[in-house]
Parts: C-alpha cells; sequence; structure tokens
C-alpha cells in the first residue's frame, strides 16, 4: 500500500480499520514503517470503527477524515458499511482515494455498490509471506475468536466434525456461523 502511495506522491493518509482479526498488527506495521522511514509521510488519523451497527459515533469517528488517501482494513461486509457512511459523509469520490487489502475487496465477481469507482485493493504475494508467519497469524486469528466467543457466550463451540468425519452428540448453543474448526 505504501508503495503505490509513494510512487504517486500520496504523503499524506489516514488509517480506517474495524475490530477485524489482524487489525493492530496492519496498524503496528504502517506506523513503523512511516516512522522508519526517509518518505514524508503524513499519518493524520487512526480510526477503529465498530463496523457492525449505524451509530452516530462510526460518523463521528469518520468526520476526523481530511486526508485525499484513506488505507482501509476490513471484512468485506464491514467495508460496505464503512463506505456507506464514509460516502454519507462526502468522503468518497473525487479528492479521495481508498486503498484496501484485497480481503476487503474479495472476489471481483460481486461488487457492492457502495465501493467507490477508483478504489484501489491491494493483494499481496503468497510467496512473500512465509508459511511460519501465516500459520502463526492463523493461530493468532482463531485465539483472538476463541476468546472472543467465550468471552461474549460463555464457552467455545464444539467442533462441527472431527478428523474422521463424524458429527458432535450435543448441540452447541453457539450460532451456527460461529468458530469452526
Amino acid at each position: 500500500m505504501l508503495s503505490i502511495m509513494e510512487e504517486y506522491d500520496w504523503h499524506i493518509f489516514s488509517i480506517v480499520t474495524s475490530k477485524f482479526p489482524g487489525y493492530q498488527e496492519f496498524i503496528n506495521i504502517l506506523k513503523s514503517t512511516v516512522d522508519n522511514s526517509f518518505v514524508g509521510w503524513d499519518l493524520q488519523h487512526i480510526i477503529t470503527l465498530d463496523a457492525v451497527e449505524e451509530d452516530s459515533k462510526s460518523q463521528i469517528m469518520l468526520k476526523k477524515v481530511q486526508s485525499p488517501v484513506v488505507l482501509l482494513y476490513c471484512s468485506k461486509a464491514e467495508g460496505v458499511f464503512i463506505l456507506e457512511e464514509a460516502r454519507s459523509l462526502g468522503l468518497t469520490g473525487f479528492g479521495y482515494i481508498w486503498i484496501v487489502s484485497s480481503l476487503t475487496s474479495g472476489t471481483t465477481e460481486t461488487v457492492p455498490e457502495e465501493f467507490p469507482s477508483g478504489m484501489v485493493s491491494v493483494s499481496s504475494e503468497d510467496w512473500d509471506y512465509p508459511l511460519e508467519a501465516r500459520v502463526r497469524d492463523g493461530l493468532g486469528i482463531i485465539t483472538s475468536a476463541a476468546a472472543s466467543m467465550l468471552e461474549e457466550y460463555g464457552e467455545i463451540p464444539e467442533a462441527r466434525t472431527s478428523c474422521y468425519g463424524t458429527q458432535p452428540e450435543k448441540p452447541s448453543k453457539v450460532p451456527p456461523l460461529a468458530l469452526h474448526k
């Protein structure tokens, strides 16, 4: 993302994230890179939203964005919500560039109408992301999800199947789309 911004001299930017797993690492890596770079970056705001339901708090936080470039880290569904809010505040269209990860843009088969024209999606090269780091990050995501489930529901759901394909005997009280093994 920063390479694209450097190429086009887009040095003034803000970061907007949801609380999607990995958002803290995303912010920390960008802050570290900006702090240790010779490029004159101007990171104006870091905004983390609860992108699950409409509320005035999200709009108030998004109003802080004054930079022409916004780096967005969230899921595709959260991206729809965040970009809809941004559009209502006039933060999309002429004068604004949104750069998102491939996680946010998802497949190009269906592009939500909330995604602004000219939104830039960046996907990382798999071979630049070592297996050890992918496993570590994957375990971190699963651990965060399990901790959230335990905190919210008081239990961690049982696996739907085992390595042998058998179903658990007792149905879980946790929603079916929750954490699965």
